[in-house]
């Protein structure tokens, strides 16, 4: 800071009075430091000069805490100096004290304030209603206010909004930010679709039932309800939809839904299930046997509300399918069959064929090298191949791919999304901007630091920053360029130990 002609200034948590400055000895006689500021021990005060360090510019501000002395440090900055005021708040003063003066070791420069000009992004800016979108300002010039209008007449004066677009439609979106110079507005036209729902339809069970442990020859496709439990008496269920025609070629979601109506700290696991069985017919000793991975493990479920469980990876079109619900535990858990009062429910979504509409986010797009970034596939359409170019040279055909970049730059990134009726590719220019590798921050650790002579101490790197070489002083004459060396002392003394 000071070598760019700043005035530095240090804030701590406390002072460490009993163990003196030692921890930033180093840094508080910088004659560039002025301030060291602290809170935690000591009435707030701001004085010159500061025990046991020889700088004789630095002013020890101690802040403390409002509730435990009431008492503030108020400051005023100017070009050449800080005026420093110790209001004492219990006395109910109705004037500020006089000010302690803080020389600056430069001079402050005022910052030429122009119009902001606006930007902003948003994700997701396509989908389906009711579509959430989120925005962010990426407004420069400091701006201080911000109107957003969304284009569907609803307007936000936060920075970074949230908003629900709840009819089908194309929306221009615009930003009008605003600094005491001026404002500047940014419109994208056409900037987020949303398109109508997918078509839904409700299949209830053509059978379901449950069989039980401890009467292992009953028959119970006729009750009300279907249980899950493992004890000394154990319930599992079997549940059977037949999917027909469908609206649309593409499933793009099925949940199964189910509604308790005796709630338990487990519902139970989801499996799919062998078929064979039938629901006039199925028992505990000849219902098919549950294996393989389930679609979903068990969960906290309440009464009177509905479990609902994600069964898209195995429901893709027409055909009939068979679930099984085991596992739970000691305490039962129940839901309505398709003889009560809320039968079971398969929902499924579908979507027609078409061409994808390439979309995709990234986090994060702009670091030192080596910048780790991570892709996230947004398209909508239903993609079945994907093509990353991330402007280095290299390529993915990941869903959802990380990549590192190396080298600093500014870099395009783009995605083509096929699927069986086309491509579409989204380019996004400077995309991920990598700046040069900061450097290294050494910090370091030894063990034990204190024992009789000759005393061998290890030494473990800590140092932020990916360094690629050390060195290492241990003040009696000797050094190290290992990453973890082990120093041997085989002459009684205090050593201060150095890592570059």
């Amino acid at each position: 800071a000071a070598a760019a002609g700043e005035n530095p200034y240090l804030l701590a948590h406390h002072p460490h009075d009993d163990e003196g400055v030692i921890p930033l000895a180093d840094v508080l006689e910088n004659t560039a430091l002025c301030c060291y500021a602290h809170g935690h021990s000591g009435s707030p005060g701001a004085k010159l000069g500061l025990q046991g360090v020889t700088n004789p510019y630095i002013w020890r501000l101690n802040t403390n805490s409002t509730f435990e002395e009431q008492a503030i440090i108020y400051y005023e900055a100017f070009a050449t100096e800080l005026r420093v005021y110790v209001i004492e708040l219990y006395t109910n003063p109705t004037a500020l004290p006089a000010p302690k003066i803080i020389p600056l070791a430069y001079p402050l420069q005022p910052v030429v304030l122009n119009p902001p000009v606006a930007g902003f992004t948003a994700t997701p800016v396509s989908g389906v209603a009711p579509l959430a979108v989120s925005f962010t300002d990426t407004s420069t010039g400091y701006p201080t206010s911000w109107l957003w209008t969304f284009g569907d007449g609803a307007t936000s004066t936060e920075q970074n909004p949230s908003h629900g677009y709840a009819t089908p439609g194309v929306y221009d979106v615009s930003l009008r930010a605003t600094n005491a110079a001026g404002s500047n507005t940014k419109l994208r036209s056409g900037y987020v679709t949303v398109s109508p729902p997918p078509p839904t339809q409700t299949f209830v069970p053509t059978a379901d039932a449950y069989v039980k442990s401890s009467r292992v020859d009953n028959n119970y496709g006729t009750s009300s309800e279907i249980r899950v439990k493992t004890d000394d008496t154990t319930y599992k269920s079997y549940l059977r939809f037949n999917v027909g025609a469908l609206a649309n070629p593409w499933v793009i979601s099925a949940k199964l839904r189910l509604y308790v109506t005796n709630g338990s700290n487990d519902g139970g696991s989801l499996y799919l299930a062998p078929t064979g069985w039938t629901e006039g017919g199925i028992t505990w000793a000849n219902a098919p046997s549950i294996g393989g991975a389930p679609i979903a493990t068990g969960t906290p479920i309440s009464s009177g509300q509905w479990r609902e469980i994600d069964v898209t990876s195995v429901v893709r079109g027409t055909g009939t399918y068979d679930f099984a619900l085991a596992g739970g535990s000691s305490n039962s858990a129940y839901y309505s069959s398709r003889q009560g009062a809320h039968p079971p429910q398969l929902v499924v979504q579908t979507s027609p064929p078409t061409v994808p509409v390439a979309d995709f986010a990234a986090t994060p797009t702009q670091g030192p090298a080596s910048l780790a970034v991570q892709f996230t596939d947004l398209t909508a359409g239903g993609p079945t191949s994907w093509l990353w170019t991330f402007g280095d040279g290299t390529t993915s055909t990941q869903q959802h791919p990380s990549k590192t970049y190396a080298n600093p730059g500014v870099y395009d990134v783009s995605l083509r999304a096929t699927n069986s009726l086309g491509s579409n590719t989204l380019a996004r220019s400077g995309y991920v901007q990598v700046s040069n590798p900061l450097p290294p921050v050494a910090d370091f650790a030894g063990t034990p630091l204190s024992g009789f002579a000759p005393l061998e101490v290890a030494f473990s790197d800590l140092s932020s920053g990916a360094p690629t070489s050390w060195l290492r002083s241990f003040r009696d004459g000797t050094t190290s360029t290992l990453k973890n060396p082990t120093k041997t002392y085989t002459t009684h003394g205090s050593y201060q130990v150095t890592l570059q």
